[in-house]
């Protein structure tokens, strides 16, 4: 039997019998007649689904509110209309409004914007000189 009875007015656990959501902490919507989120026997967390299967399941869109401060490793919203991934405690990839993708960068002014040496293919890679900026280099032997 669980710790705290089931009730179908606010946070529900059911029973550790073999009906379905077994071993579920869930938080009820009686008006939608739905569970909203539950934690499931395995430490999962579900928004928007009874039967998630990674430590986060979410069915539906995410909003992110801005925010300067990039997390350890996750993605942020450094600001308005724009989403960023970070990694150390760094930005690493900035995607902005115009669908233009910084690497490197926090912002990016072309559709690709790359801060640093690209590897195309291959185990090298070629720096960008003022000689060569804005070519597109490939090197065969790679």
């Amino acid at each position: 039997a669980s710790a705290i009875s089931e009730s179908r007015s606010g946070i529900t656990t059911t029973n550790n019998g073999a009906s379905a959501g077994a071993g579920l902490l869930g938080f009820w919507d009686p008006a939608a007649n739905a569970y909203r989120m539950v934690i499931n026997s395995s430490g999962n967390v579900g928004i928007g689904t009874t039967s998630p299967t990674d430590k986060m399941d979410v069915a539906g869109a995410v909003g992110i509110t801005t925010t300067a401060t990039a997390p350890t490793n996750g993605i942020y919203s450094p600001a308005a209309n724009s989403v960023a991934v970070a990694t150390n405690g760094s930005t690493a990839v900035t995607v902005n409004s115009s669908g233009q993708v910084g690497v490197g960068t926090a912002s990016p002014n072309d559709k690709l914007d790359v801060n640093g040496a690209v590897k195309v293919a291959g185990t090298g890679s070629e720096g960008c000189t003022t000689a060569t900026m804005g070519q597109m280099r490939f090197n065969p032997t790679y």
